[in-house]
């Protein structure tokens, strides 16, 4: 899915914000909100500690006047990669030539999928149930259970293309993305630097390779897939910790784990790891005749094990050492061996996640809502004419999860609010260059007015559909909704999105008001009390002073008169 779906933000600005219009008017009376940092509902990460002198993941090859640092990588990251360690920023700002697996930051996805489109799809009436065996139909359909999906909708895919899409996903659902991969990292800083930049692949030749295997090889590779996510939390957390670590070894174990105990699966792995390690070792050695030294930035895995690049350099009379860090974020457990690489579970034949559904309930203190979601959307925030404008998303391949709100000064005028809803109906559909082919009103939570509709032939193609709905709570204008393939519009996960949607609705002006009004009373009465407390001791302590005074007065006139 490419299409963005950045609601409030496009379309109130150009609607709703009209000079013209019943919001408009109400913006321009309230105060302009402050820019805030928006409150997401993200887990708060432990502050990482450091090791010294810790091995990392970061080798330097030298053989002769020729240095070459190679730095194992993670496609797919987190900001709390980041920031790396001060060694492997040294020995990129070092090297005057980047090399990368694939120029990624190149690719144009949309001509690079029709290009490749008899790889990555069946050609009708060919389908993917009629190429998989029963074990991983079986690991399939548990999975689309617990992804609240249909199977119609991956019936085009080749077995491979799914395989490649659910390891994505779930790394995705587990907070990774792939535009905080390592190697997207150093290209970006390559680009600002104006470095010289060089490739050891395509990626149109890395999907030709996954796409050229065998059929019943493929059907493996899917199956493998699936029954890894059972696994994947630990198993992300483990790499994480072995790249930290600098441990190449354990990369190498977890790697050989998936396929040890098949022959055809440990001939694919030889193609997708020793061939390639030892073709890509060709390619490097003939790029050495552009000025270095050269930082070669490729899959971690690729720089692991006895067939690898470094292994292959050490062939070629390179000298090999790997760095070390006194900076190096060790949040890890410092015992990685192969013995707990090969602890991961990859073996049983049912697909069993330890959660019943992909959905989880995430909840927006600002926005007042919670939600059910497969993941941590991505958040966009603006503030314009004394309007909040807030837009959460949250992308698959077949359709996004939308939730948006807007702040207004005050409440709108109950009369004027299907109005609103009415024009803000009008203005998304003809936006996305949509058709309006249902409407209804509704009251959500049983209390708030509301409409929901769906919106056909979105941008004029007929499988694209989208199902909103619009509700005012308090101050609050909300739009939740999806955009994406018919099917899956009509899926269960999607149901469950938008029917799981709860907001906490704002205090009236009275109940404002009368919270005021008691808090005074209360800090009146406080202050009262305390005012009282202290005149009874003030009048306490003159009292006790006016007794010793008179008793130190009729001592001594006792003395006077000789009474003592």
């Amino acid at each position: 899915m490419n299409i963005r779906t950045r609601f409030l933000s496009l379309i109130l600005s150009a609607y709703f914000l009209a000079p013209n219009s019943i919001l408009g008017a109400i913006a321009q009376e309230g105060e302009e909100n402050k820019d805030a940092p928006i409150q997401n509902a993200t887990a708060v990460v432990p502050e990482n500690k450091t090791k010294e002198n810790a091995k990392i993941y970061l080798w330097k090859a030298t053989r002769g006047n020729t240095t070459i640092y190679l730095l194992g990588t993670m496609h797919f990251g987190m900001k709390s990669l980041y920031p790396l360690p001060e060694e492997m920023e040294d020995a990129f700002s070092k090297s005057k030539h980047l090399i990368v697996e694939a120029r990624i930051d190149e690719v144009d996805q949309n001509k690079l999928n029709q290009g490749l489109k008899s790889l990555l799809l069946f050609s009708p009436p060919d389908k993917l149930s009629n190429h998989l065996s029963a074990p991983t139909k079986t690991a399939l359909q548990d999975y689309l259970k617990w992804a609240g999906e249909s199977d119609n909708l991956y019936e085009s895919w080749k077995p491979w293309f799914l395989a490649s899409y659910v390891n994505a996903s779930i790394m995705k659902r587990e907070g990774l993305k792939s535009e905080l991969g390592i190697d997207r990292h150093f290209l970006k800083k390559a680009k600002e630097q104006n470095k010289t930049v060089s490739q050891l692949e395509s990626v149109e030749s890395q999907l030709k390779l996954l796409g050229g295997f065998p059929m019943d090889v493929q059907d493996k590779m899917l199956r493998i897939s699936l029954l890894q996510l059972r696994n994947n939390a630990a198993s992300t957390k483990l790499i994480e910790e072995c790249w930290r670590d600098g441990d190449a070894d354990s990369i190498a174990a977890i790697t050989c784990k998936e396929a040890e105990d098949d022959p055809d699966l440990k001939a694919a792995q030889r193609k997708i790891y020793e061939d390639r390690n030892q073709s890509m070792t060709s390619k490097l050695l003939l790029l050495l005749t552009v000025p270095g030294p050269h930082f070669v930035a490729i899959g971690a895995a690729h720089l692991a094990g006895p067939e690898s690049v470094l292994e292959h350099l050490k062939e070629q009379g390179f000298s090999i050492e790997q760095l070390r860090s006194q900076t190096k974020l060790a949040n890890s457990s410092s015992n990685l061996n192969h013995a707990s690489a090969h602890a991961l579970d990859l073996n049983a034949d049912k697909f069993k996640m330890s959660s019943a559904s992909k959905m989880s309930k995430l909840s927006f203190p600002e926005g007042r809502f919670s939600v059910m979601l497969p993941g941590t959307p991505e958040v966009k925030v603006k503030n314009e004419n004394g309007m909040r404008l807030v837009d959460y998303e949250y992308s698959e391949a077949h359709g996004t999860f939308n939730i948006s709100y807007a702040i207004m000064p005050k409440p709108l005028p109950l009369t004027a609010q299907r109005q609103v809803l009415t024009g803000l109906s009008a203005s998304i559909a003809k936006s996305l260059k949509g058709t309006e082919v249902s409407r209804h009103a509704f009251n959500f939570q049983g209390t708030y007015p509301g409409i929901q509709v769906e919106i056909a032939k979105i941008q004029n193609k007929p499988e694209l559909m989208a199902r909103f709905r619009y509700f005012v709570v308090g101050r609050y204008l909300y739009i939740v909704g999806s955009i994406g393939r018919k099917e899956w519009l009509s899926s269960p996960v999607v149901t469950e999105f938008i029917n799981s949607v709860a907001v906490r609705g704002e205090q009236s002006h009275s109940e404002v008001a009368s919270q005021e009004a008691k808090k005074r009373h209360e800090e009146f009465q406080a202050n009262f009390e305390a005012r009282r407390r202290k005149f009874d001791q003030d009048f306490r302590d003159r009292q006790s002073r006016n007794r010793k005074e008179m008793e130190g007065a009729r001592a001594a006139h006792e003395r006077m008169f000789g009474r003592r």
